[in-house]
């Protein structure tokens, strides 16, 4: 009798659930959520840093809102503190000391973060939870940067940089340079890595560009997303965000492919002929994907991130009319009536100096930059799980006043000696620290002189109109500026 009771009731209970349910579905989907973050809170694990208190749905991102920004978090948490975004949750660690530690001095606790970005698998040569295996393929491809890339690099910016001032002439001198200088760093990196040199205009160059933007456009929507790693099977909740970086993943994988293909069955495989049948000859025991992963990298470095550097100087330079006239007389008293080439790169340190101090400002190429623990283990007296996120916060050392005298204006003069030499600072962090450090540096910081230099021989840079915003976009894996406008005048 009590048994055929307690069926009644269990299959009352069950009716009941199912009829709420189907009359409440919105109360039931918030109440199975909050369910799972009650669980989760019950296995979060002790001592972890400080950080604001995580709430259904949203983790700790509330506190971005009401505080504005890392750096106030920083003052009420202190230098490491944590939050939960959605569920995943992060260690944010701030000083360059504790930088360095996590990046550098203990490389057996904390590897680089994903740089797999548009595939989300563990499948890539580069894959960053091994860090000796990445130094040893930088130690590989350094040789194919002097023979490819080194010996061409200033031949083929002067040859693009024809073609931007013609198209700045012809534009009635005003437009939004963002694109223009993305077209030209793609038929750079076009004509280095694949001999192909295409016009700025080309159908091919013009579908990379646009691919690669739209790629980094769709991974920033995956990362910002604060519900991604809460919601139960994201990968159906959010399908748009987990396809869209995948399938422009696999576009730009197609567009190397093709390449990579032509060059196993017609080339000469012990004479290669470019960068990418050198790099498909040198990592012959690997799969075609793991030599496109690679590739992939270095081209986004060389197409994407210096194209927001340079953006971000010309701004600064436009909203400088000061700055921009000392560099103006200093260019005509160097080389004349001569446009700039390497050969003048230390007299014209203010140039580079001036790119140098955009990327400490704007935060821009550490901006995406994460590495995670690989074992359980403690930073500064505090419990870090295994497979944890770590953050480091690069403008806590670049916006340091007790590092960079008055951190928040743009003063380029900080780099330079009083020769007017550029000085080599272990405090600009920009390019990364130890193993993980950028291994196209040096090309891309002269890649940068070549075509600021030509800009600023050729053209005076003001706005067309009111000047605009200096705010962040911080949607984005890397801040980018609010578009604008430049009016390009001749000065020649």
């Amino acid at each position: 009798m009590i048994s055929k009771l307690n069926n009644l009731m269990v299959s009352l209970s069950l009716s009941d659930s199912i009829q709420f349910v189907e009359r409440h579905p919105f109360l039931s989907i918030i109440g199975a959520l909050t369910g799972v973050w009650t669980i989760k809170q019950l296995k979060k694990p002790r001592n972890l840093p400080p950080g604001p208190i995580s709430l259904p749905f949203i983790g700790g991102t509330w506190a971005l809102y009401l505080y504005g920004n890392l750096q106030k978090l920083r003052q009420k948490y202190g230098d490491v503190f944590s939050m939960y975004i959605g569920s995943e949750l992060v260690i944010y660690i701030f000083s360059k000391d504790l930088i360095k530690e996590v990046y550098v001095d203990r490389r057996s606790d904390f590897s680089a973060g994903n740089t797999n970005l548009f595939d989300l698998t563990n499948k890539s040569l580069v894959n960053s939870s091994n860090t000796d295996r990445w130094k040893k393929i930088k130690l590989l491809i350094l040789p194919l940067f002097n023979c490819y890339i080194a010996h061409n690099l200033e031949k083929t910016v002067n040859w693009t940089m024809e073609g931007v001032c013609r198209k700045l002439t012809e534009n009635n001198n005003v437009l939004n340079p963002d694109k223009l200088i993305r077209q030209a760093l793609t038929q750079i990196a076009l004509s280095l890595y694949l001999n192909e040199r295409r016009n700025l205009d080309d159908f091919e160059l013009n579908l990379l560009q646009d691919t690669i933007s739209q790629a980094f456009s769709a991974f920033s929507n995956f990362v910002f997303n604060p519900f991604i790693n809460f919601v139960p099977f994201p990968n159906v909740v959010f399908r748009k965000s987990f396809i869209r970086p995948i399938e422009l993943g696999r576009k730009l994988r197609q567009f190397f492919q093709n390449r990579l293909i032509k060059r196993q069955k017609y080339h000469n495989q012990t004479k290669p002929g470019d960068f990418l049948h050198a790099l498909m000859i040198l990592f012959d025991n690997a799969t075609d994907g793991q030599v496109i992963d690679i590739f992939i990298i270095l081209i986004i470095d060389s197409i994407h991130t210096i194209s927001i550097g340079i953006l971000w100087t010309i701004l600064r330079l436009a909203l400088n009319q000061k700055l921009q006239y000392e560099i103006h007389e200093l260019i005509d008293r160097a080389t004349g009536n001569r446009c700039p080439n390497l050969t003048d790169r230390a007299k014209l340190a203010l140039i580079e100096a001036a790119f140098l101090e955009a990327l400490r400002l704007d935060d821009l190429l550490m901006a995406s930059v994460y590495h995670r623990s690989i074992k359980n283990t403690e930073l500064k007296g505090y419990f870090i799980p295994k497979d944890t996120a770590v953050k480091a916060v690069v403008e806590s050392v670049h916006l340091d006043e007790q590092v960079y005298s008055d951190p928040y204006s743009y003063k380029p003069h900080r780099f330079l000696s009083d020769n007017g030499l550029l000085i080599r600072s272990d405090e600009f962090l920009s390019f990364g620290l130890g193993s993980r450090r950028c291994i196209g540096e040096q090309m891309v910081r002269i890649e940068a002189f070549l075509i600021l230099s030509t800009l600023l021989f050729s053209f005076k840079m003001e706005f067309d109109g009111s000047e605009p915003s200096i705010e962040r976009q911080n949607n984005s894996a890397i801040p980018t500026p609010h578009p604008f406008k430049i009016k390009f005048t001749p000065r020649r």
